[in-house]
């Protein structure tokens, strides 16, 4: 035990040995070279251990430290050893020495037992190769997992001050921003105002965190449009737990945001309609009441949902819902389905039913939707209605037999006037021709004159009694309708009035006219009245002339006869048509007054009008309609 002491007690003693330069016959060259290659391992060895060392302390995640710094500790060791042989050529410590081989050889052993420690480990580690292909592997999941994020996803990457360093081609395309808009800037340029602060704090707080924050956001694009995103904000955390940058994938929800809100507003719409809209389950059980459904029956709502639809119906229809059920599950409806009803009160209502299945989101009908309107007051009026046909029928019926009796007399009337009064106009007419014939020597001019104003006036009668027939028959005429040629019934017209008025025909010029569907014997009577009016009442004229056309206008067709006679002053227009109205004297223009009035009969009888414009000295314009079709 007093060797050990004396030992460590004289570790750095040199004393008892000399140098090694003095131990042998060392040359020059011999002891450099010793004295240099120990050096050399000596610093190789004290540096192996710095880049061990070194490198430990940059990879945090390094397998066998202990392996790690036993071997350095083993080389550091060695080059002690290296380092004091070089030395003994100058000191001799010996014992110094000695004790670096024996620490020496005790971390060898130590690491010797590591190295069987973790041999097996090391052999099963995959080589270099095989990682380097997982890594590539890997990255190219992670690339299809951001591919495929890009593609159904809105993707957004802040720092953790929310300053925007990413955004993906969606993310430009639903804001409307371009790229190079957004980076650099932060989630306000989208904002839209419509959160409350403590909405967007609460988000902030969450991931500040370093928690998920998940929820939806109503956003404002670069063109001021809105749209909605379901969101999910991922922090992204370092060593110490804080986030370093946050991952903000969104999806478009703007379509169903906008059909909720139309389902929100569509509820709130029937909910305060006044019309009762109320809907039932397919076991008969009330699921909504609206407040026209409150007015109507009377119930509130609490006091109906819940329960069967069966409070509302009377004893004897009872089995009339079932029907109804059973055509809904069918996927039928029901539109104006008329019944009975019961109010609260026990009071029966008379309604009117709109019947319509409810689906759920699949389609699968879950329920029966109802409008009903109360018609109670309409069938009240119905009645009175039906009641008041049958009263007004037997009036109708009793004044038709009036009218029968009366159009029998008027028939009487006509056939008198027909033969009574023309009887004696034909002898005034036939006596006159008489004397003018036989006798007409025997009197002077006066008297001649006088017969010829008798037989004038006496043929007058006879076409007043004329007209005024035909005015009486056109009333009980049958119109029978055909597809008319206004062409060839035009000059049809014409040519009747060649006989009147002889060569006057050069006079009237005619655009192409519209065929229309009329009857084609009544409809010439009319071109006959216009036309024979125009060829008068320009007679007088330097250079008489006369127009016809004709066009569509509003459904109908319209035609005109033009002339530049003498024409009248519109004050006087709401005569025109009327029996023995006249707007000019008879001594200056002849005719008999019912002309015009016949021709207005005709028109309106085909459904159509009769109106004239004119101003005294610049002619006048008789227009008439007829229906298009």
């Amino acid at each position: 035990m007093g060797g050990v002491v004396d030992f460590f007690r004289r570790l750095l003693d040199s004393s008892s040995w000399p140098p090694r330069w003095h131990c042998g016959a060392w040359t020059d060259f011999h002891g450099w070279l010793y004295i240099v290659s120990d050096l050399l391992i000596w610093s190789a060895y004290f540096a192996i251990p710095v880049v061990i060392i070194k490198f430990i302390s940059r990879k945090q995640d390094a397998k066998f430290i202990p392996l790690y710094f036993l071997f350095a500790a083993f080389i550091l060791a060695c080059g002690v050893t290296h380092f004091l042989d070089a030395v003994a050529f100058w000191l001799p410590l010996y014992r110094l020495n000695a004790l670096m081989l024996a620490v020496t050889g005790i971390i060898s052993w130590l690491t010797v037992y590591y190295i069987v420690k973790y041999l097996p480990v090391a052999a099963s580690l995959r080589p270099m190769r095989a990682l380097e292909e997982e890594v590539q592997g890997r990255q190219a999941e992670i690339s299809d997992y951001k591919y495929a994020l890009d593609q159904s996803s809105i993707v957004a990457i802040t720092d953790q001050k929310g300053i925007i360093r990413h955004v993906n081609d969606n993310f430009c395309r639903i804001s409307k921003y371009s790229r190079e808009e957004l980076i650099g800037q932060d989630h306000r340029i989208i904002n839209s105002g419509y959160h409350p602060a403590a909405y967007i704090r609460d988000l902030w707080v969450t991931i500040a965190n370093g928690r998920i924050w998940k929820g939806e956001l109503r956003n404002r694009a670069r063109d001021g449009s809105i749209y909605w995103v379901d969101t999910t904000i991922v922090p992204f955390l370092n060593a110490e737990g804080k986030p370093v940058q946050y991952v903000a994938i969104r999806a478009d929800i703007t379509e169903r945001k906008r059909a909720e809100e139309q389902q929100a507003l569509l509820a709130s719409i029937i909910n305060s309609s006044d019309e009762a809209i109320f809907s039932t389950d397919l076991n008969r059980i009330i699921t909504s009441w609206n407040h026209g459904a409150v007015s109507l029956f009377g119930y509130s709502t609490e006091q109906v949902i819940g329960k069967d639809i069966g409070i509302l119906l009377p004893s004897d229809r009872q089995d009339e819902e079932e029907l109804i059920l059973d055509q809904i599950r069918q996927g039928g409806s029901m539109e104006h389905y008329e019944t009975e009803r019961l109010r609260c009160d026990g009071v029966g209502l008379q309604v009117s039913l709109n019947v319509s299945p409810l689906r759920d989101p699949d389609g699968k009908i879950v329920g029966v939707s109802k409008l009903a309107r109360n018609i109670t007051e309409l069938k009240k009026a119905q009645k009175s209605i039906i009641e008041l046909n049958l009263s007004l029928e037997q009036k109708v019926a009793d004044r038709t037999e009036q009218l029968g009796i009366i159009n029998r007399e008027l028939e009487a009337f006509t056939y008198s006037v027909s033969h009574d009064l023309r009887a004696p106009l034909r002898i005034i007419d036939g006596f006159a021709s008489m004397l003018v014939s036989d006798h007409a020597g025997q009197l002077d001019s006066e008297g001649q004159r006088v017969l010829q104003v008798i037989m004038t006036n006496a043929k007058k009668m006879g076409q007043l009694i004329d007209d005024l027939l035909n005015l009486s028959h056109l009333g009980r005429k049958e119109i029978v309708t055909s597809r008319v040629d206004m062409n060839k019934l035009v000059q049809s017209a014409i040519d009747e009035q060649s006989g009147i008025y002889p060569g006057r025909g050069k006079d009237i010029t005619i655009d192409h006219l519209l065929s229309a569907s009329c009857d084609h014997n009544l409809i010439l009577r009319v071109w006959g009245n216009f036309i024979s009016n125009a060829l008068k009442y320009s007679a007088k004229e330097k250079s008489p002339a006369i127009h016809i056309s004709s066009w569509q206008k509003e459904g109908n067709i319209v035609y005109a006869i033009k002339d530049n006679g003498v024409g009248f002053d519109m004050k006087y227009a709401g005569k025109l048509f009327g029996v023995f109205q006249r707007l000019h004297k008879a001594t200056d223009y002849e005719g008999t007054g019912v002309g015009l009035a016949l021709a207005q009969r005709i028109v309106m009888k085909h459904g159509g009008k009769v109106w004239a414009e004119s101003a005294p000295g610049e002619g006048a314009t008789f227009y008439f309609s007829l229906p298009g079709k």
